[in-house]
């Protein structure tokens, strides 16, 4: 599955210092989203929306998450899961 290049614009947010700026999930996915526009938001959340099925494994999901240019580490799959989810649900409150 290829990782759409707006996927990867977000994902390089999450750098080895982002705890420097955030405390938590959500202020991770503010952090790591603001300033992203609707047409960039929009293949986000349905990029999302797909890795987020049924489909996808919590192991899945890691595979992809370590494939984009983020630092971030999960040892726990379902950990990434949670942050994904909320990445989601925040976009689609700002859509």
């Amino acid at each position: 599955m290829k990782i759409p290049k707006e996927i990867n614009d977000v994902c390089r947010n999450f750098h080895q210092d982002i705890h420097l700026h955030t405390k938590t999930l959500d202020d991770m996915v503010e952090f790591a989203t603001n300033g992203i526009g609707d047409t960039e938001r929009k293949i986000v959340a349905a990029y999302l929306d797909e890795i987020l099925s049924d489909r996808f494994s919590d192991d899945d999901l890691k595979d992809i998450w370590y494939k984009t240019p983020a630092d971030v580490y999960f040892p726990e799959g379902g950990h990434l899961r949670q942050l994904l989810e909320k990445m989601r649900e925040a976009l689609s409150k700002q859509g």
